[in-house]
């Protein structure tokens, strides 16, 4: 996963997850991949925080 994305990707992706899962998801994220569960909790504010033109919302949609 970290081969292709950039570390912002990384983080986008792996909060879509989580937010996917719902209760618990970053928790589970965090450890299905490695990552820190306060860097998935980063990118779910992000995610939520995504402005148009900003990126972060074509990542959204892609992710789902």
């Amino acid at each position: 996963m970290r081969v292709e994305l950039d570390e912002r990707g990384c983080r986008c992706w792996a909060a879509s997850e989580a937010l996917e899962l719902g209760h618990g998801g970053i928790k589970a994220v965090a450890r299905a991949t490695g990552l820190g569960e306060r860097t998935v909790r980063r990118g779910c504010e992000q995610l939520r925080q995504a402005e148009p033109g900003s990126g972060l919302e074509m990542c959204i949609r892609d992710s789902f």
